[in-house]
């Protein structure tokens, strides 16, 4: 997606207010509730200059003892890097988080946040971006993490970007 200014609506159906002027009518009151909900719809009309991106899809596999770990997708932008993974092979069933760090042209981006999606795609989110996603990528998972499993890499992902 192109960097530059977007136009975005958002349209709640009500908003919730808190009334804290009226305490419970008594001790025991059931069914009393601060909240109060004034109807809509309230719309909210605003512009963003949003960040554009890189999409890089390597497919790039990695195998330590059986169990296999993919890059489906790469986002690239300048204040963040989101990599998209998925987890296969000889492993326990298990929702996966990933811990590592991507490298390009010379920075180091750690993972710092993830979600599994529904399709089981482990989403990681790093701790900065970059300006130029040309060149030479590598994305390193060290371990996996599931429940009360640890599983140890490292796999090491390389590819090259646009």
């Amino acid at each position: 997606m192109p960097a530059g200014p977007r136009q975005f609506r958002v349209v709640p159906p009500f908003i919730g207010v808190r009334d804290d002027t009226t305490p419970p009518p008594n001790a025991n009151a059931t069914g009393w509730n601060p909240w109060h909900e004034y109807p809509g719809p309230w719309v909210f009309d605003f512009e963003l200059t949003v960040d554009g991106g890189i999409t890089i899809t390597p497919n790039v596999v990695a195998e330590v003892d059986g169990v296999h770990v993919k890059v489906s997708r790469l986002i690239a932008a300048s204040n963040i890097t989101r990599v998209e993974l998925q987890i296969g092979g000889t492993l326990p069933a298990d929702s996966w988080g990933a811990v590592g760090d991507v490298r390009h042209n010379g920075r180091i981006l750690h993972f710092v946040v993830g979600e599994v999606d529904s399709d089981g795609t482990i989403a990681v989110l790093t701790d900065g971006g970059v300006d130029d996603a040309t060149g030479e990528w590598t994305v390193t998972v060290d371990e996996l993490v599931g429940g009360n499993a640890r599983l140890a890499g490292p796999w090491v992902l390389r590819f090259s970007g646009p």
